[in-house]
């Protein structure tokens, strides 16, 4: 809108008793649908806000027992806190997501982190002897670590020390 015409919006203005609004242009929004959470979900979101309201009021402690002071250690401290609490809520549509998420990475480039977070995923399948899901993830994981032309030595060890304990 040009100067001019915003001049003149104001002169009109000034002579109404109604507030002035600058007109603005519209941004079209796309209407996205709100997805319902699953109990896995739901259950982390509330932990986390207990948590953060507890920090808030400054009652959430360390394990000396002293009270948390930085807003980032609130927040891991949260977040390890909603991990433990909600792991026996996993549904099979948490862990499809969980599998979508780990199969996205797998065809991305991968950095240390996440072959820890995949690592962590293999020995999580083991220990519930999901046989099939296992083995594929764990030749995905192979493949892939074979297919990149240079590997980051923090990613060998992690995988070499993973592979001596199974």
């Amino acid at each position: 809108m040009s100067s001019k015409a915003v001049k003149e919006a104001l002169k009109k203005e000034r002579n109404r008793k109604t507030p002035f609004v600058i007109p603005m242009k519209n941004k079209k929004t796309k209407n996205k649908k709100a997805k319902p959470k699953t109990k896995y979900e739901t259950c982390k979101t509330n932990i986390i806000g207990q948590d953060m309201r507890l920090f808030k009021q400054g009652k959430l402690k360390q394990r000396n027992k002293q009270p948390v002071t930085s807003r980032k250690q609130a927040i891991a401290i949260a977040l390890s806190m909603a991990e433990k609490k909600c792991k026996d809520k996993k549904t099979v549509v948490d862990i499809r997501k969980e599998n979508k998420r780990i199969r996205r990475k797998l065809s991305e480039s991968l950095n240390p982190v996440d072959i820890r977070n995949i690592i962590e995923k293999l020995k999580e399948l083991k220990k519930k002897k999901r046989s099939r899901e296992y083995r594929t993830l764990k030749i995905d994981l192979l493949s892939k670590i074979l297919m990149l032309p240079s590997i980051n030595p923090e990613i060998t060890k992690d995988i070499r020390r993973y592979l001596r304990n199974e």
